[in-house]
């Protein structure tokens, strides 16, 4: 008995035709598109950008190698060290926890000048101030108080034009930005440096500090002239500040201690680097972190 077999005939398959694209573009992109435009780099901008970095280097380098040993040693010549490493250590931790948060409330801040503009001119205006209250000083509780004063406005210029770099900067010229920006400070302390010794009596430290605050200013206005952003009208979370931080603070800084390997070090370092991460500010810290989280036991 033959059997016989034959093929159904294939129906012919639907081509699936993707859905027309909208001319108009959806409400996060409008949103994206206002709050982070892409600007045109010109000389301009790249000289005011590294001027302006250059200001963490005038105060880091300048001011702890040079300035500061020689008047903790006027005010305290028989406790020189401890005084020394007393006002350097408080700065530096100042800095370490007004930079992250002054990174975090610029990304939050709503006014007709734009988000980062108004935290550089109130940056550099601490900053100034703080060198200001140094040159003055006559006892070691005033100096340290420049000396806060001075590393939470340089810091806070520091972590705000490292964030203009994701915001205004085009993907493809972002590695010359970012290298300016990690450059620029070394770059400042050494011209610092060679500025006091050139144009200053290096033992008279006021003269110094008025030349820096004066430098310091200039670099920071002039990129302040030169910036354009566009006004934020609208408030980017919608939890607001308060209630950012407060989560922060009260659920994730508390975890990050309790996850801790039981160490004196790990105790020790581990709310501060989660400080930075709760911050979301993009600062150096951020790569210690991931480090941290890669490493850690």
């Amino acid at each position: 008995m033959l059997l016989m077999t034959y093929a159904r005939p294939e129906k012919p398959r639907r081509r699936s035709v993707p859905p027309e694209r909208s001319a108009v573009p959806s409400r996060t992109t409008r949103l994206l598109a206002v709050e982070h435009p892409e600007v045109v780099v010109t000389p301009w901008y790249r000289l005011g950008f590294l001027l302006t970095s250059m200001v963490a280097g005038l105060s880091s380098v300048a001011i702890k190698q040079l300035l500061l040993p020689i008047q903790v040693g006027l005010l305290a010549p028989t406790t020189t060290n401890t005084a020394f490493a007393l006002v350097s250590s408080m700065g530096a931790l100042a800095g370490l926890l007004a930079a992250p948060l002054t990174g975090a409330l610029s990304d939050r801040t709503v006014s007709r000048w734009g988000r980062r503009r108004p935290w550089l001119l109130a940056g550099i205006l601490v900053g100034v101030a703080g060198l200001l209250l140094m040159a003055v000083a006559r006892t070691i509780p005033w100096l340290l108080l420049g000396e806060i004063l001075e590393q939470i406005g340089v810091d806070t210029v520091l972590s705000t034009v490292t964030a203009l770099i994701p915001d205004q900067i085009p993907p493809p010229q972002r590695p010359g930005l970012a290298a300016l920006c990690g450059m620029a400070p070394v770059v400042g302390g050494v011209l610092g440096l060679v500025g006091i010794t050139l144009l200053t009596n290096p033992r008279v430290v006021a003269q110094g500090y008025l030349v820096l605050a004066v430098g310091s200013l200039l670099c920071t206005g002039f990129f302040v002239l030169v910036l354009r952003e566009r006004p934020c009208h609208a408030q980017p979370s919608h939890r607001g500040i308060r209630g950012y931080f407060y989560a922060a603070l009260c659920v994730r800084l508390p975890r990050a201690i309790l996850s801790a390997p039981c160490s004196p070090g790990c105790w020790l370092f581990s709310p501060l680097l989660c400080w930075d991460r709760i911050c979301s500010s993009p600062c150096r810290c951020v790569g210690i972190w991931q480090w941290w989280k890669q490493h850690a036991p």
